[in-house]
């Protein structure tokens, strides 16, 4: 039996390729116009979070000076209070500039990274330092529980410290003070874990959607109480995904939360520094593209 023969595909007509083609340069220039607004965006939050850093360093150094009297002692007694207020509300603009200035560097691929070997324990010190600064004074204490075997990770110093610092003045923020914070490192399996979990107020899946979005707050922007512009959770989200690892979160209202960063067993394999910019993830998609491309 003949094969019956297909039917040509009847042609579209002029009219309706033209509102074809003018259709599809419209999307573009609309896509390429919003590309640019982004851009900018992130261009004048970074020369915005600079320009601000530098007199607020300035600030704070003397108000410094002023509260412990370095240049002599001060007749009225409030003023070193009112300078040690200064520099504590000073020192929280200039954390949530820090935080604006690394989001805008992360979304425009200017993060660089410097990989060595850390010890976790030994970066532990330097974190709760920072979270003391960062983190209400009226919070529970951290309670670190590292295990004997975890061993070094092969990773930026300066990215993990602040994804923790994020992580753990959150914690403190969000639990009260009969409440409990831990820091635990384990390995399960192939892999490295460090969970900072705390007993605070936790999170519904709606305030949890929110809380990961960029300047996402999950309390209500009318009735919270807490301080911050909602960049902690993200800003530790993306570093933790520049450093080759994942960040989960497990949260239930009036429970507390649990945030988990997973290392896969290459960052445990001991090799010199490595420093470089994050890798372009559109040359490798485009790299694969064409290897597929040339396999057919």
């Amino acid at each position: 039996m003949a094969a019956a023969k297909r039917k040509p595909r009847p042609k579209a007509s002029p009219t309706a390729e033209v509102a074809l083609r003018t259709e599809v340069e419209t999307l573009r220039a609309d896509r390429d116009q919003a590309v640019a607004a982004s851009r900018a965006k992130t261009a004048f939050l970074a020369t915005i979070s600079h320009e601000l850093r530098t007199p607020l360093n300035g600030i704070i150094g003397f108000a410094e000076m002023i509260a412990r009297e370095q240049l002599g002692a001060i007749a009225e007694k409030r003023y070193p209070a009112y300078a040690r207020d200064i520099v504590t509300s000073a020192r929280r603009l200039l954390y949530v500039l820090s935080d604006i200035l690394d989001m805008a560097r992360l979304e425009s691929r200017r993060t660089e990274v410097f990989r060595e070997m850390v010890a976790l324990n030994d970066a532990i010190d330097e974190v709760l330092l920072f979270v003391r600064e960062r983190a209400p004074t009226d919070g529970p204490p951290v309670e670190v529980d590292i295990a004997g075997d975890f061993p070094p990770l092969f990773t930026d110093r300066r990215h993990l410290r602040q994804i923790l610092v994020n992580l753990l003045a959150n914690a403190v923020a969000f639990t009260p003070k009969e409440g409990r914070v831990t820091l635990a490192a384990r390995r399960q399996g192939a892999e490295l874990e460090i969970a900072v979990t705390d007993t605070g107020v936790g999170m519904t899946p709606e305030e949890l959607k929110r809380a990961v979005t960029r300047f996402g707050q999950a309390e209500d922007a009318m009735t919270r109480k807490h301080q911050g512009i909602g960049l902690g959770l993200p800003l530790a989200k993306s570093l933790t995904e520049l450093l080759g690892g994942r960040l989960t979160i497990a949260s239930a209202r009036g429970k507390g939360t649990t945030i988990t960063l997973v290392f896969s067993a290459e960052s445990m394999r001991e090799r010199p520094f490595e420093w470089g910019k994050p890798p372009d993830r559109m040359a490798e998609r485009l790299k694969r593209f064409a290897g597929k491309q040339g396999a057919e």
